[in-house]
């Protein structure tokens, strides 16, 4: 249960295991949208801006990857903006590839 004296900013904090001043992001001092791949130096800036996906942000879980894999289709990619761009084939929505 989140507790109620903590901010948005920092549960997301606390959740997705980002640490460091302000919300700075861990390694590189960056975080990426799981869905669109935009990248901020905080995760306050990032989930508050809207995502061309749909809604706000979401900031991706874990540490930057050399690789992506969609969960749906396999489809790798280095890069989160490649992989999350275009449609995938595992989805019938038509919606884009959302890395595991």
């Amino acid at each position: 249960m989140p507790n109620k004296n903590m901010t948005i900013t920092g549960q997301l904090m606390a959740k997705y295991n980002i640490g460091g001043m302000g919300g700075m992001a861990g390694m590189g001092g960056v975080v990426q949208c799981k869905y669109c791949g935009a990248r901020s130096n905080s995760i306050a800036n990032l989930t508050a801006g809207t995502c061309p996906k749909g809604g706000y942000h979401v900031p991706l879980q874990g540490k930057a990857k050399s690789e992506y894999t969609c969960q749906h289709c396999g489809r790798r990619s280095w890069s989160l903006q490649s992989l999350t761009s275009g449609t995938c084939p595992g989805r019938q929505d038509g919606g884009s590839c959302v890395p595991l």
